[in-house]
């Protein structure tokens, strides 16, 4: 059986071609251009610009691709922002609970 390498998730908001006359450069766009040029693979999201299209994008993102990552970094901000962090810090906590308990 072939071993599938695992991915880092990146979580924040990174530019597109459709965005980046709308933000700067975050620091998860950063780190993930980082990674890259390093060949550690990863999968990023998200260009979302606004808050709400942002945290659903990251939500199905975490979801649809579960298996395909061991590690999720997710910068943490003050604010409005940390309630968007905290409720995808608990799904990457009911991931990870599930994931221990099918083995």
């Amino acid at each position: 059986m072939e071993k599938v390498e695992k991915k880092i998730l990146i979580i924040g908001l990174f530019i597109s071609e459709e965005n980046k006359h709308l933000i700067l450069r975050s620091s998860a766009d950063r780190l993930a251009e980082l990674f890259t040029k390093n060949q550690i693979p990863i999968i990023t999201v998200s260009t979302k610009v606004g808050r709400l299209p942002r945290l659903l994008d990251t939500v199905a993102t975490i979801i649809k691709q579960r298996k395909e990552y061991d590690i999720a970094l997710l910068p943490l901000f003050g604010g409005l922002s940390l309630v968007l962090e905290h409720i995808l810090t608990l799904h990457l906590h009911m991931r990870l609970n599930s994931f221990r308990g099918k083995n």
